[in-house]
């Protein structure tokens, strides 16, 4: 099959820049999100009412099965 010369000419394929681009920008919002979970992780806990972790047995403790 040929093309005539009035057949529009195909669309130029996507570049990678934006994905590339959008992968950057979760990668970071990633980061970001467990950076304010550790530092806010109390004040959070706390604003959505969820109990406060379990305590750490103190070192050279083993705990019971």
């Amino acid at each position: 099959m040929t093309s005539s010369p009035s057949d529009p000419p195909p669309p130029p394929l996507p570049s990678r820049q934006g994905l590339a681009e959008l992968l950057l920008l979760v990668g970071f919002l990633a980061l970001a999100t467990v950076g304010a979970v550790a530092v806010f992780g109390a004040e959070l806990r706390q604003a959505l009412g969820a109990p406060p972790p379990p305590a750490a047995p103190p070192a050279g403790q083993v705990r019971a099965p």
